[in-house]
């Protein structure tokens, strides 16, 4: 992975104060929202940066500060590596 350990832990320490069973939940609700409306192509993806929006959602500042500074390294797909580690370890720890 090319995210800095830094902005990993970050992001991890914010994602895993969401909760596992706030995540679960939410993936169920994802997977009633996809098979309703066909709306989602790929929930697992969804539910990932979903879990990032949510662990930022109330500090719009350091949700902007952190924004720029993985934008400068990193793209969407570096970002979503780091996710898909972050959310599948927090889940596999349930």
């Amino acid at each position: 992975m090319k995210i800095k350990a830094e902005h990993y832990s970050l992001i991890k320490d914010k994602i895993t104060a969401l909760g596992a069973d706030k995540i679960k939940e939410h993936l169920e609700k994802l997977k009633v929202e996809k098979e309703k409306y066909n709306s989602i192509k790929d929930i697992n993806k969804r539910l990932r940066w979903d879990c990032f929006w949510a662990a930022f959602h109330h500090n719009a500042e350091e949700k902007n500060n952190l924004i720029k500074e993985l934008y400068s390294y990193l793209n969407d797909e570096h970002i979503d590596t780091a996710l898909k580690k972050i959310v599948g370890e927090i889940l596999a720890a349930d």
